[in-house]
């Protein structure tokens, strides 16, 4: 859900909790972003797999959005301080702009990494799962149709929970924090679940020599 609130967020004025970038800035930050991604995705994400497994990647990205998720409403303290510095001195003003610049991309790398090696992960696992190369079409379809519903309803839910939370007066963590906290709870209810997958999901089934059938069984 947090994927589609990030430019809302960024946009939003940080005495609502947002960190009230301008467009420039809020593309220069997925900018980055996306050059992030290319560099994980092409490089770090195969050695980690071919080392350690899917399942382990998958975790990994799930266990990296927690502390993504909660960290980041809390950059709008810095961006509301720096709003009300306006008109002091621009060394310091310059000094809180920079970190929280670089906080605010450290996160955001962590974001992407998570969402690289978990994404990822999903679709090997599920390919890896198919019985026979037969059915690898209808499980990648039925995945991306899982996805695509997904896709139209977060937007609406993420963008409803924000509004709904700044309009209202209410303490930590039904403020501004609500859909992030909501999300990062998810994400380890998920996690905790994760660990009932079993590790078969890191070889392709379908690759795997299948059981013979003992002459008993078969004379039934």
């Amino acid at each position: 859900m947090c994927d589609q609130l990030y430019p809302i967020f960024a946009a939003t004025d940080p005495r609502d909790g947002g960190l009230g970038l301008d467009p420039r800035s809020i593309g220069v930050s997925l900018g980055v972003e996306g050059i992030v991604v290319v560099y994980i995705q092409l490089v770090v994400y195969p050695r980690l797999e071919r080392k350690f497994g899917v399942l382990y990647c998958y975790r990994r990205g799930l266990s990296f959005a927690i502390p993504y998720l909660v960290s980041m409403p809390f950059l709008s303290i810095i961006a509301a301080h720096l709003q009300t510095q306006a008109g002091t001195s621009a060394t310091s003003m310059l000094v809180e702009k920079v970190v929280m610049w670089v906080i605010l991309m450290s996160l955001m790398t962590m974001r992407i990494t998570s969402s690289v090696m978990a994404f990822t992960s999903i679709n090997l696992m599920i390919t890896n799962m198919a019985p026979t190369r037969a059915d690898l079409g209808f499980m990648n379809g039925t995945q991306q149709l899982a996805m695509s519903v997904v896709r139209i309803f977060a937007p609406i839910v993420s963008g409803s929970l924000w509004s709904w939370s700044i309009k209202h007066s209410l303490p930590l963590p039904f403020n501004s924090h609500l859909v992030w906290t909501l999300s990062a709870v998810l994400i380890a209810i998920v996690l905790k679940l994760s660990y009932r997958i079993p590790d078969s999901v890191n070889k392709f089934a379908a690759d795997q020599p299948k059981p013979i059938a003992c002459a008993d069984e078969l004379d039934e």
